[in-house]
Order: C-alpha cells, then structure tokens, then sequence
C-alpha cells in the first residue's frame, strides 16, 4: 500500500503552481513506487519500505527534470529485472561463499538507503547492499534518463575469499577481484565500484591509482 498526502501552493501569476506530496509504504512494491517516477520498466522488484517528500515546481521541463524527492527506501528480498544484472549478481554471491560460480543459484537482494531526486538524477547516501555471502556498503548516483548511468563507490566485505572454483567464469568483477582475495583472510574488505548502465554495468575493484592497479596485477 502506498499512501500519498500533500498540498498545491499558487506561485506568481503566470507560472503555474508548486505542489508538495509525502508518500508512505511500509508494504509497498518497488515497481508501484518507481512508476510513480517513469513509466519504464523498473529495475528491480519486491517488497519495499518508503518514505519521501516530492516537490513538483512549476515550469516547461520534462517532469523527470523538475521533479525532487528526498527520503528513504528498505528493500529487504528484491530481485534484479535485467537478466544479465541478476545473474551477475547470483554470480557474485556464489564466488563469496566459495560455490560454484558457473551455476550459481538464485539469490534475493537486500537493498537500502537514503536517497535524494534532483534533476533526473538520483543521488544515493549510506546505501547497503546485501546478498548471501557479501555485504556493500556505497554512495553515488543512478540516472532515471536514458542510458540509465550507474556511478557507485564503496567497501565490500566477503563470507570467504572468492577462488578460482571453475575456468569458465565470464563475469569482469570476479575475474579482477580473485586474485585480491587469493591472499585475504575471510571478512576482508576491499573498495569495489558499480559503473556503466543498468543494461551494462561494470562491476570492479575501485582501485585509486597505477601503482594499486600494478599491485593487484602482481598478486595473480
């Protein structure tokens, strides 16, 4: 259920009016809210907790533009609705519980955070995000335009170190994260990053310069 409570202010003559809502969910569903937003396919599904205040000012803009939202989301079992990113990430929490990572099992994802809507950009703060095995915890933006650009940066920690169980993993973040945890201990953390698009993301380490990228190379 996704209840709404707001108010329209008149502004100047001649430019319209400002309207102001505050929705609630506590047993919503993440596609009822993103539509709210888009009418394109939203990028997960499941059940989500919400909280938000939505401005909509006045002007010719395209709504996605000049709508603003701030608040708070808790997904606890969603799952990924492009196939390719759902099964990166079964992939993913394969490799930290040290299984097979060439036929991972499904696995539900627990997503949350604070975010902040501004100008068809949405801008993500202390955002977590669980699945069996692994643990993130990131910031940074995700366009509700097209291409859909993924920008986050943050620290993840694995169950167990992700070996080299198979030959024929195809996933880029499991092939450039292997060789860091070859010679961790279980719990290690390490900077990780979600770049691209939605449809393509980009799943690595957040390696800072030349000389990490050279270390990383080294222990393979």
């Amino acid at each position: 259920t996704l209840m709404a409570q707001g108010s329209i202010a008149k502004t100047e003559p001649g430019k319209g009016k400002f309207t102001k809502v505050q929705f609630t969910s506590d047993h919503g569903r993440i596609e009822d809210v993103l539509g709210l937003f888009t009418s394109e396919r939203a990028p997960m599904s499941g059940a989500i907790v919400f909280h938000a205040t939505t401005e909509l000012p006045p002007g010719d803009q395209p709504f996605l533009r000049k709508v603003q939202l701030q608040g708070s989301f808790d997904i606890a079992q969603g799952t990924f609705s492009n196939n390719k990113t759902q099964h990166g990430v079964d992939e993913l929490s394969a490799g930290a519980r040290g299984q097979n990572k060439d036929d991972p099992a499904d696995v539900l994802s627990g997503l949350k955070g604070q975010v902040k809507l501004v100008e068809g950009l949405a801008h993500f703060s202390e955002l977590s995000f669980s699945i069996p095995g692994a643990h993130a915890d990131m910031q940074g933006t995700y366009g509700l335009d097209e291409p859909h650009r993924v920008n986050l940066h943050g620290q993840m920690r694995v169950e167990t170190r992700i070996s080299k169980t198979t030959s024929g993993v195809k996933s880029f973040f499991l092939k450039v994260i292997d060789p860091i945890f070859k010679k961790k201990k279980k719990g290690e953390v390490v900077p990780v990053h979600i770049l691209g698009t939605y449809e393509k993301p980009d799943f690595g380490l957040d390696l800072g310069n030349k000389q990490d990228e050279q270390n990383a190379k080294t222990k393979k």
